[in-house]
């Protein structure tokens, strides 16, 4: 983009030639922001204008009006009364005479409109958007009016339609969705052909479509309750703050995206699971719930054996997750009716698996016993820890 330097312009001091120079230059510095994702109706302006096969009748000046093919304009340089048939007319402008109105011509109907370029900044890189026409906005139904909105996404500064909602009386603007930047609203009634600049509001509020250096998107700068982050990663120099009334959570993924950083905190889950001893055994309770930080899980458990069948009499089933090969968790354990004595008990988490072994001791005994005590009727307690894989 071609830069200069501002000169404020003052057309009681400054020579013709001066003040067109600082004009041009004056112009140049706001055109990079002012001009970004501009909207405006999808059609030609001045030299720029091919009619291809319509009938465009030089006349005089008219009072007001946009034009389409086929309607009357203002031209400087091509007399007046000369009708042009076709073709492009590099020569061609619209008047811009004191007492003219300069205003669009139109090489066919549209019902898109144009977003001009700007550039986004995904730290650290800087890319520029090209200028791109919308999708065509929909025609409402007879005797309805509806206002839509373009809005743009903050990474790729891509335009889209966000509809509004048809009626006969006065239309309200859609909502601008979470993530999405506004850049216009456009006005439609069911006898319109073309979208011109009368129909279209300028919404834009931005110097540009920024990520900042955190990598977050502008999203966050606009306070909205959605944030998305690229796959950089977010960095903080200072103290991450969620002490917000609406904040201090945070979320992580059904599926746990492992780290092999020992100081990267990569999972939190709540759920439950069902503690039973396999076989034919049948239950009066089955109890177990469980919080996952990371590798470390804390469970509870407690499982009431109506009919033990084929179960198995010293080992209880179905931890959440997998333990690490060498975990040595060991949890307390309250029972009730087992079919033996004994003074403690305790649940040993076999390491690489999802299963614990009871190991008790008995009065006087001074070594612990792996003999199962596990019966109909036996009632176990337990809540512990362990390391997964």
């Amino acid at each position: 983009m071609t830069v200069a330097t501002f000169t404020q312009t003052n057309n009681t001091n400054q020579s013709g030639a001066q003040y067109l120079a600082n004009l041009d230059g004056d112009i140049a510095v706001h055109q990079q922001i002012a001009g970004a994702f501009a909207p405006h109706f999808d059609g030609c302006t001045g030299a720029t204008c091919s009619f291809a096969t319509s009938v465009m009748t030089v006349v005089t000046a008219p009072t007001s009006g946009i034009f389409a093919p086929g309607q009357t304009i203002v031209a400087v340089g091509v007399t007046t009364g000369t009708t042009i048939t076709g073709g492009s007319y590099p020569t061609f402008n619209l008047s811009t005479t004191p007492g003219t109105i300069a205003t669009e011509g139109v090489s066919s109907a549209s019902m898109s409109i144009k977003v001009d370029g700007g550039s986004v900044f995904n730290a650290p890189v800087l890319t520029a958007v090209n200028p791109q026409t919308t999708a065509s906005f929909s025609i409402p139904a007879a005797g309805y009016f509806r206002i839509d909105r373009v809005v743009l996404d903050p990474v790729t500064g891509t335009a889209y339609i966000i509809s509004g909602t048809p009626t006969t009386g006065t239309p309200s603007a859609p909502a601008i969705p979470s993530g999405r930047i506004p850049c216009a609203q456009v006005s439609l009634n069911s006898s319109m052909t073309s979208i011109y600049n009368s129909y279209i509001t300028d919404e834009r509020i931005f110097l540009g479509l920024t990520k900042p250096q955190a990598d977050a998107t502008y999203a966050q700068l606009a306070g909205l309750s959605t944030q998305a982050f690229s796959t950089a990663g977010l960095t903080a120099t200072g103290l991450v703050d969620l002490s917000n009334a609406a904040a201090g959570q945070v979320k992580f993924p059904a599926t746990q995206n492992p780290s092999t950083d020992p100081n990267t905190l990569d999972d939190y889950e709540e759920g439950t699971w069902t503690p039973n001893v396999g076989g034919t055994a049948t239950y009066s309770s089955q109890i177990g719930t469980y919080t996952k930080i990371g590798r470390s899980v804390s469970c509870g458990l407690y499982l009431d054996i109506n009919v033990i069948g084929t179960g198995a009499t010293g080992l209880v089933y179905g931890l959440p997750f997998t333990s690490a090969s060498f975990t040595y968790s060991e949890w307390p354990v309250l029972w009730q009716f087992l079919t033996s004595a004994v003074t403690t008990a305790m649940l040993d988490i076999i390491g690489g698996s999802t299963q614990g072994r009871l190991m008790t001791t008995a009065a006087a005994a001074n070594t612990i016993s792996y003999t199962p005590v596990l019966g109909s009727s036996s009632q176990i307690f337990s809540s512990g820890s362990y390391i997964t894989t």
